[in-house]
Order: C-alpha cells, then structure tokens, then sequence
C-alpha cells in the first residue's frame, strides 16, 4: 500500500486496476481507497486486537480533504486517550 501526500490534485487523478489504497503521508491513518470502477473512499485505519480495523470517513468529492484529516484526527485522539 503506497504512502503518498494525499492532495486535492492527486486525488482527483487517482486511478487503479484493483482495489488500492493509498496512505497521507501528511495524517496518520487517513487513506484513501479507489476502486477500478473509479470510486474513490477516504478511510481511517487503525489497529484494533492486532487487526487492521478501515472506518470510512465518507466518499470523494462529498467529504473534503481538510474534512478528511480533521475527522482522522480526531478519531486518532479518541484512540490515544
């Protein structure tokens, strides 16, 4: 899974040939995942019971970028509390 600093131009451009996922380099745990069919989630990853646990945090364009790595935030400090 390729890290990468998501940006609003990236992500417009973001294609795959398979389910892929793509990590901020910028926020911990922001991802986003694009299908072949050119759909496009932006997700939380975190581990829980030693599982990589994916809470969608919504679709592209519908849910921003700067929503994306505040919601991320925020669901990262509930986790280190």
């Amino acid at each position: 899974m390729p890290a990468v600093n998501l940006t609003d131009r990236f992500v417009a451009g973001a294609r795959a040939a398979s389910r892929t996922a793509f990590f901020d380099t910028k926020t911990r745990g922001l991802a986003l995942r694009v299908t072949p069919t050119g759909a496009k989630t932006r997700s939380f990853v975190y581990r829980g019971d030693g599982r990589p646990k994916w809470l969608t945090l919504g679709s592209y364009p519908a849910v921003s970028l700067a929503t994306a790595r505040t919601l991320a935030l925020d669901n990262r400090h509930l986790l280190d509390v």
